[in-house]
């Protein structure tokens, strides 16, 4: 019998609304915990717009001028490693460049800047770009973990575009070898491990098989990657989880894995992009180096951003996610599973 339960509790209230001729009107709030952590996330409904800023177009042009990523600054503007760790001070894969990160967040902080172009719609992103910069980031853990001993996070991250916290237009992924996990990380790994030592069993394999045979949010799988939408999410208007069957890390992914996560990556923003969502957070979760059991499958979680008043440049963070940390979002979970299933029948992706 599979242990994990969806839990979740609906609330009900009402008010006089003016958009319905101030008749008192019902409304229904939905608290759901994690099935891992027990957090809790939210379901509420308010309107938000998901268009592109006005100003847009200036922006991107504007802002090429002075791009230290674009192609003939890139090598005159950023760093490089030290030689005793990277003798040729930067890795290169195709067009894609890796480098110190200017502003470290660890003490092994990367940026990857995956392609010359300085600006792609996020749902017209090349798949070859995807494809060279997470090989990059693999190849480089892999020479890390060569050289560093003791247990190390590897990880991946993207911040697509200004609403992700993107400081760049130019698209840049960023890479961390840390032996500290973040927050986040840290906790789902403890608890994944709990769940080993209770059941004998991998929490994301046992997700995995109650979501598939549930189907709500089930979006599929692509070839040995499955799809989800998280039943507590993470993004206001939705998120996507992908799970690699037993592997642990990124430099355990061969380039087949990384080719079908890019391929699928760039149909679910397909996806996204048909509600005009435009940017998003990307991250790989890892489990350390140096741990050989099976408890932990490697997942990356990818969040849709937006500003929920593009005149005003809101953000889609407030009080609730930074302060209180409790995540909310105004669209069901198995509303996206659908509409991100429905691209990857198109293109053809699912396995049979």
């Amino acid at each position: 019998m599979n242990p994990i339960q969806f839990r979740k509790d609906v609330l009900r209230g009402s008010h006089h609304d003016p958009r319905n001729a101030l008749k008192l009107t019902p409304y229904d709030t939905e608290i759901r915990y994690d099935p891992l952590t027990g957090r809790s996330s939210r379901i509420c409904h308010f309107s938000s717009s998901t268009r592109l800023p006005k100003n847009f177009e200036q922006l991107v042009e504007s802002t090429q001028k002075h791009c230290p990523f674009c192609p003939e600054r890139i090598l005159r503007e950023t760093p490089r490693f030290d030689e005793s760790l990277l003798p040729e001070g930067r890795l290169r894969l195709g067009e894609a460049v890796l480098f110190p990160n200017l502003n470290p967040y660890d003490e092994l902080s990367a940026v990857i800047v995956p392609c010359r172009a300085h600006y792609f719609p996020a749902n017209e992103l090349p798949v070859k770009i995807v494809v060279d910069g997470i090989r990059l980031a693999r190849d480089f853990l892999a020479l890390l973990e060569h050289k560093r001993e003791g247990a190390y996070y590897g990880s991946f991250y993207w911040n697509y575009l200004p609403p992700s916290g993107g400081s760049q237009i130019h698209p840049h992924m960023h890479v961390l070898y840390s032996t500290a996990a973040p927050n986040l990380l840290r906790e789902r790994l403890a608890a994944e491990k709990q769940y080993f030592k209770q059941y004998r069993r991998t929490y994301q394999q046992d997700l995995c098989a109650l979501e598939e045979e549930q189907g709500e949010r089930w979006v599929g799988s692509t070839g040995t990657i499955h799809w989800h939408t998280p039943f507590a999410p993470t993004g206001l208007l939705g998120d996507l989880m992908a799970t690699f069957p037993k592997k642990k890390r990124l430099t355990e992914l061969n380039d087949e894995d990384i080719t079908e996560f890019a391929h699928a990556l760039r149909a679910a923003m397909q996806a996204f992009s048909n509600t005009n969502l435009w940017s998003f957070n990307l991250a790989f979760y890892p489990q350390a180096t140096g741990i050989k059991t099976s408890e932990h499958w490697l997942a990356a979680h990818l969040v849709p951003r937006l500003y929920i008043a593009p005149g005003l440049h809101s953000a889609d963070v407030s009080f609730m996610q930074l302060l209180l940390d409790e995540k909310f979002a105004t669209v069901y979970p198995e509303q996206v599973a659908k509409q991100i299933k429905n691209v990857f029948k198109e293109q053809d992706l699912l396995s049979s």
